[in-house]
């Protein structure tokens, strides 16, 4: 069966959204908003027929695509390259700490958003090799005519900027 229709799909809310700390692969769950989030995402979603809901392993993400997949009737496939970029040394931080901290290093990053990769983590352009790897073997696989997709703001926007050509999706 062909895929023809996808939907991107961001984790409920964590605590540490509302302190907009950069979470990156940090393992956070969902708080009770983002508990609810997802519970009133999936009574949307139950309609539109989604066959099949792939997700990034990452806990916030697994836990909405656990949620969901009971309203749809579904299992999740998790998939490891659907995670967040990896924020090396700058995950737990908040902007004003890795500008102030890192001033730098932060302005190399504004420099070359798709090419600097942050210490210990990864750039843009790696985030969009494996991302971009993982959507072609989804579409491959098909699993039916509408999928769901669980994942992160950066690993959405690779996408997206890939699928309309245009990088500058991203800013």
């Amino acid at each position: 069966m062909v895929v023809k229709r996808f939907m991107f799909i961001r984790p409920g809310e964590t605590d540490w959204n509302r302190l907009n700390r950069w979470q990156g692969q940090v393992e956070i769950p969902l708080n009770a908003h983002g508990i609810e989030q997802s519970k009133r995402l999936a009574q949307f979603m139950r309609p539109l027929g989604i066959q099949t809901l792939y997700s990034s392993n990452l806990r916030r993400a697994s836990d909405t695509a656990k949620i969901l997949a009971s309203t749809l009737n579904t299992k999740p496939i998790y998939d490891q390259r659907l995670r967040e970029r990896h924020m090396g040394e700058w995950q737990g931080l908040v902007l004003n700490e890795i500008k102030t901290w890192y001033p730098k290093k932060y302005k190399q990053l504004r420099a070359r958003p798709f090419e600097y990769q942050i210490e210990g983590g990864e750039s843009r352009r790696q985030v969009m090799a494996r991302v971009q790897a993982c959507f072609a073997d989804i579409l491959a696989r098909g699993g039916g005519e509408t999928i769901g997709i669980v994942s992160h703001t950066t690993a959405i926007m690779t996408i997206l900027s890939v699928l309309t050509k245009n990088e500058d999706a991203f800013d």
